[in-house]
């Protein structure tokens, strides 16, 4: 709570600060699910930073389409760039997920909000699980609470059935490519074993996708 009145990190304890061990030690893999995955420059700096040293890193979280908070998906979507030219592979939850295999990734979500989970697991060994985004507001401004479990078993679990397993039916996969001209953004799904990509966010409409566009300059992404 501390926290919330300004005290700096040498004043009190940051959740992030706690976290931070675990994640300079990965070797193999870092994947995340964050619902709010606001890294900003710093944190693009970092995963990417990751991806140069041989680690994979993955990321689930809402698409726009998802999403109940416009806000923050607009500080991600000023960074997904970045991210797919730095290596990070990028998984977009849809909107229309109903079976029981992603219930668990739902659990307190409002009805717009396909993805509440807040999740880093660290090479399939540990795993956090607590309210902690990867954003600017759960780093420096929210209380946060979460626990961090050392069960390989436990993380390789959820790991798998996360990414390895669900986010191929219940998220598009967002790729960089270059047909020639120039460089875009796609979002990729198979249906009836068809792969289908679309240009544009999908399932947003012409006026949600401008609200994101307005929100993604306004210079606000420290309240994020």
């Amino acid at each position: 709570p501390a926290k919330g009145l300004g005290r700096s990190e040498t004043e009190v304890v940051y959740l992030k600060t706690l976290l931070r061990p675990h994640l300079e030690k990965v070797i193999d893999s870092f994947e995340l699910i964050s619902p709010y995955f606001v890294p900003g420059d710093r944190g693009t700096e970092y995963l990417t930073n990751l991806v140069k040293k041989g680690v994979k890193v993955r990321a689930l979280t809402n698409s726009l389409s998802s999403t109940d908070g416009i806000l923050a998906q607009s500080g991600y979507a000023r960074q997904r760039l970045n991210l797919l030219r730095g290596g990070v592979e990028l998984y977009e939850i849809k909107s229309d997920i109903k079976t029981d295999a992603s219930r668990s990734l739902r659990r307190g979500a409002k009805a717009k909000s396909a993805l509440h989970t807040k999740t880093y697991i660290f090479d399939r060994k540990e795993i956090f699980i607590g309210s902690f985004n990867f954003d600017p507001r759960s780093a420096n401004i929210n209380s946060e609470v979460g626990v961090v479990y050392s069960v390989p078993e436990m993380a390789e679990l959820i790991g798998s059935s996360v990414f390895d397993e669900a986010v191929k039916e219940h998220a598009y996969k967002v790729e960089l490519v270059d047909d020639g001209g120039g460089e875009r953004i796609v979002w990729v799904e198979t249906k009836d074993g068809k792969e289908i990509r679309y240009t544009k966010d999908p399932e947003t409409s012409a006026w949600r996708r401008f609200n994101e566009s307005v929100y993604s300059i306004l210079p606000i992404e420290s309240q994020l």
